[in-house]
């Protein structure tokens, strides 16, 4: 991670950045967001992380890593994906090994669960759930979710929005295997293929070539 200020560039974490928890030196790490002169990351390799580093590069700190089991789980958390950070709030993607990621909120040191693979949707049950870099806002957030009710192999794939502060709360949208009778939340609309980041294969619809669609509107 780097810092540009005026003319110069220089390196906030590398390396050879140790994490402090573990006293280990960083694999690598994702920028998260920039805040109140902290650089939010995650980490990967042997530090599986939730962190930030001053943009003076004068302080580290570990938030979340992967000591405790997160919330519903009873394994370690073995990738933490996407986040995005706002108002000392973080939402994130985690899972632990060889399972789907999860959607989790970081705020004051406690983390909860938002979205989870098996949860009952009015569109069905959660098959996947995803949500990226800058999906969240106050306490309202953006997600992608693979729903199916079980016909087949098809399923439906929506963005969504939802609010973990009603009344100040910290709560589940939509509980472990709870009704589908309006949870909640509001679906914004449709994804309609799938779309992985730099795919080489042949046949591949996101690198396919450039159709030339109607003039007409």
């Amino acid at each position: 991670i780097y810092a540009y200020r005026g003319d110069k560039l220089s390196r906030l974490v590398d390396r050879t950045s140790i994490e402090p928890r573990s006293a280990t030196n960083y694999s690598g790490v994702l920028l998260v967001g920039y805040e109140n002169g902290w650089a939010y990351f995650t980490s990967f390799g042997e530090s599986v992380t939730l962190g930030r580093v001053r943009d003076d590069s004068s302080s580290i700190e570990t938030l979340m890593d992967d000591s405790q089991p997160l919330p519903g789980e009873t394994e370690p958390m073995g990738a933490l994906n996407y986040a995005s950070v706002d108002k000392g709030r973080i939402l994130f993607e985690a899972a632990i090994e060889d399972n789907a990621y999860n959607l989790y909120v970081w705020d004051q040191g406690q983390v909860r669960v938002l979205a989870r693979k098996g949860q009952l949707m009015e569109s069905g049950t959660v098959l996947n759930v995803r949500a990226g870099l800058q999906s969240l806002s106050g306490t309202r957030f953006v997600c992608l979710l693979d729903t199916s009710r079980g016909e087949g192999d098809t399923f439906t794939r929506a963005v969504y929005l939802g609010d973990f502060g009603s009344k100040g709360s910290l709560a589940p949208l939509v509980k472990a295997q709870q009704q589908p009778s309006r949870p909640g939340w509001l679906k914004l609309g449709s994804a309609p293929i799938e779309v992985f980041a730099r795919e080489r294969s042949p046949g591949s619809s996101t690198n396919a070539p450039l159709v030339k669609l109607s003039d007409k509107p």
